[in-house]
């Protein structure tokens, strides 16, 4: 009886522990292109390196990742660089490699959403029009995957 009780406690604490990184990863963090100062601070600044052809993408995702960790909920990516260096391979020859190196600033941010009927009401489609452009560059920039370039297109459809 007391193994029961004992494993029983063992399995909530592992639900209790899955229930909570269930919660960190539905966080949304907003991936943004400048910061106002009166409505965000700086929490952390990080940079990921990465040897992979998609490395913007691996390194979001790491940035996301660790503004996550951090209760962050907005990421400014820094300037991105990239070098390629020329190393020994294991066949004998010579093989280039790739780096790419992405800085990012994650902040707290104390924004909040605007709520469709604001969007009509203020009759401001360039703002719409300028969200849309944004996320398009996140799209180009392989920043956001297809299916979140979609799911956000259509959010930002709905509120005209």
């Amino acid at each position: 009886m007391k193994s029961f009780i004992k494993n029983t406690g063992r399995i909530f604490s592992a639900l209790c522990l899955v229930a909570v990184s269930q919660a960190a990863l539905a966080q949304k963090i907003n991936m943004v292109d400048s910061i106002d100062a009166n409505q965000c601070s700086l929490i952390a600044q990080e940079s990921c390196s990465s040897a992979k052809s998609e490395g913007v993408k691996v390194c979001t995702e790491k940035h996301k990742e660790a503004a996550r960790k951090l209760n962050a909920d907005s990421i400014m990516l820094g300037t991105i660089n990239t070098s390629k260096h020329r190393k020994p391979s294991l066949t004998g020859g010579i093989k280039s490699v790739t780096i790419t190196e992405v800085p990012a600033s994650y902040y707290a941010c104390d924004v909040k959403e605007k709520t469709s009927s604001n969007a009509i009401t203020s009759g401001n489609t360039t703002s719409i029009e300028a969200r849309l452009n944004t996320l398009n560059r996140l799209k180009e920039k392989a920043l956001i995957s297809e299916a979140e370039y979609s799911k956000k297109r259509q959010e930002i459809l709905d509120d005209l």
